[in-house]
Formats: structure tokens, C-alpha cells, sequence
């Protein structure tokens, strides 16, 4: 399976996207600042990354810049995962190299899930999650279909002897 390198400062975010992506079968390497992720770029091959825009030290559009200008990684695909809503640094994300936004809060994991098997060249088949459908109505026994149409005429005619009692009691 594929292994994701994820680059967020914030531990709250990191971790449970780390351990949803795990409970997928892909292996999963984290870094707290673009400087760490760079290394992490080093050390081992990578196959996707997962880009927080806005981190202390190295933020998310200088380590871009320098994953993009490195040749081993050019066609390495980047997804920004960013609560920054601002066009002018998405833009400046795009035209420098980042593949697709994740908004933070914004996108479900069923969505984030499907864009990075999408890069990844992985095929997608979304999972339902919720309430099982209702089971369907029960194929009746043979037979039965001659029950069924007495009710359905039995029911008819107590309700034309209804009508026809309530027509005397109205004269």
C-alpha cells in the first residue's frame, strides 16, 4: 500500500487523519513543519502528501516550493489541507504545484478519501456508511395470492354494507 506523509503543526489534526488513512492499509509518516517534512521526504520514499498551508518555521507554500524545485519530486502529488480560506495563497498553491484543497472541517473523510486514491491512481469505491436499508418486504408463499384477494374483496363488501347502512339511517 501507499505511504502518505502528513504535515500539520497541530497534533489534533495530524493524529486522527493519521489513524483513519491507517484503518485504510496505507502507511502513515508525520512531520510537524515543512522542515520536518522535508526530511521525512529524505529518509523515505513517499508517495502522497498531505499539506498543512500554515505552520510555524517552514509553512506549507515554502516546503511546496522546495519539494517542487527537488526533480525526485516533481510529479509527487501534494494535497493542501488548509482551514485558510484566502484565493490569493490557494492560488499561489496551485500555480506552484499543489494538486488539489482540503478544507479543514469543510470536507468529509469519505471526500478526502476519494481524492487521494484519486492521486494516488488507486480505484474508489465508496463505502455506505450509516443505517442498513430496511430489509425488503417478504415474497409471499405460493398460494397465498387466493388469501389475499378474499381480503381485499371481503374488505369491499363490508365497506358497501357500511355505505348502505349509513344511506338508511340518513332517510
Amino acid at each position: 500500500m501507499a505511504t502518505i506523509l502528513i504535515v500539520d503543526d497541530e497534533a489534533d489534526c495530524r493524529r486522527p487523519l493519521a489513524a483513519l488513512l491507517k484503518h485504510e492499509g496505507y502507511e502513515i509518516t508525520e512531520a510537524r513543519d515543512g522542515l520536518e517534512g522535508l526530511q521525512r521526504l529524505a529518509e523515505k520514499k513517499i508517495d502522497l502528501v498531505l499539506l498543512d498551508m500554515l505552520m510555524p518555521g517552514v509553512d506549507g507554500i515554502t516546503m511546496l516550493q522546495a519539494v517542487r524545485r527537488n526533480p525526485a519530486h516533481q510529479n509527487l502529488p501534494v494535497l493542501l489541507v488548509t482551514g485558510v480560506h484566502d484565493p490569493v495563497l490557494l492560488r499561489r498553491a496551485r500555480n506552484i504545484g499543489c494538486q488539489e484543497y482540503i478544507f479543514k472541517g469543510d470536507t468529509p473523510f469519505a471526500r478526502m478519501l476519494e481524492l487521494i486514491k484519486r492521486h494516488l491512481g488507486e480505484h474508489h469505491v465508496p463505502k455506505r456508511r450509516g443505517r442498513k436499508p430496511k430489509n425488503p418486504r417478504p415474497v409471499p408463499p405460493p398460494g397465498s395470492e387466493h388469501k389475499d384477494r378474499m381480503r381485499v374483496s371481503r374488505f369491499f363488501q363490508l365497506q358497501a354494507e357500511y355505505a348502505d347502512s349509513e344511506a338508511e339511517d340518513a332517510a
